[in-house]
């Protein structure tokens, strides 16, 4: 069985470097308190100065590569070892598990049927069970393979302490398909990897964080219809931009559960604008799981 553990607890890790408590002493990522800061520039991103990454080889002149990295700056203060450790140790794989279980009883996560609804319903009533005051289910239009349906994004939204409209997102689809869909929609798809481990990532991280003071507004998102176009998250997107929301940086969480006996036991993707990010969150599974 795949350690479920190692990406949730670097999950939770670095959205709480990305809003640590108010009154934490913080360093910045791969230098000690007392250690000068190194360059810094809008040309390359900070990974690469702090050699947490190999710096690729330059095709064109520096200037002409010239951009802003925004993902960058976030990563100037991460919380202690001691901090991150005790966060991973307040996760449960137990809680984990039970989630997926009960995501894979619907027995079909397939957007166009029923259950796919009772599920977004029952994460939506998990949110709650945990405290959350603001939880939304926003709901929208989506193709399928069969025909059109309506389908519903369920999202939790912890304020920040200091920095309120800026926000972090923690999203993992929660519907399911089998290739039996494409032909048969009432055919079983219960989704255990893809995606209740997602959805189950996401829901733990609400659990841990509900009460850690954090900096940024952070979103916990399940999505609907992704299996079918990706549709939920192109939805919320949509909606972001047209309000103009101050998005810092986004986290998907899929398929998190595959059976390995060998490491890596988690792979990390990001882009080119967040290595930063990536380095650390790789550097808290390894260190902390």
């Amino acid at each position: 069985m795949a350690r479920l553990g190692s990406p949730v607890s670097a999950v939770i890790a670095v959205l709480f470097a990305l809003g640590p408590f108010v009154s934490t002493p913080e360093t910045a990522y791969g230098q000690t308190a007392d250690a000068p800061r190194g360059p810094r520039s809008d040309r390359e991103p900070l990974a690469f100065t702090l050699g947490a990454l190999p710096r690729p080889p330059a095709t064109r002149p520096r200037e002409a590569l010239a951009r802003s990295w925004p993902a960058d700056d976030l990563l100037t203060r991460v919380p202690s070892h001691e901090t991150i450790a005790a966060l991973v140790d307040s996760t449960s794989t137990d809680n984990m598990m039970a989630t997926i279980q009960r995501l894979q009883d619907f027995v079909s996560r397939y957007v166009v049927v029923d259950s796919c609804w009772s599920a977004g319903y029952w994460i939506r009533d998990e949110f709650a069970s945990l405290g959350y005051a603001d939880i939304r289910t926003d709901t929208f239009r989506t193709w399928t393979f069969q025909d059109t349906v309506s389908a519903m994004n369920v999202l939790a939204v912890k304020p920040g302490a200091t920095r309120p409209s800026e926000y972090v997102i923690l999203g993992g689809h929660y519907d399911s398909v089998t290739n039996a869909n494409f032909v048969d929609p009432d055919a079983p798809a219960p989704g255990a990897e893809d995606n209740a481990t997602g959805a189950a990532a996401v829901l733990e991280a609400a659990r841990v964080l509900k009460d850690v003071e954090l900096d940024r507004s952070v979103i916990f998102a399940c999505w609907s219809a992704e299996e079918v176009g990706l549709w939920g998250s192109r939805e919320f997107v949509a909606g972001a931009v047209a309000e103009g929301l101050d998005v810092v940086l986004y986290l998907n969480v899929d398929c998190i559960g595959v059976p390995t006996a060998e490491p890596p036991f988690a792979t990390v993707y990001c882009d080119s604008q967040a290595l930063a990010v990536g380095a650390f969150i790789a550097d808290v599974a390894r260190t902390h799981t």
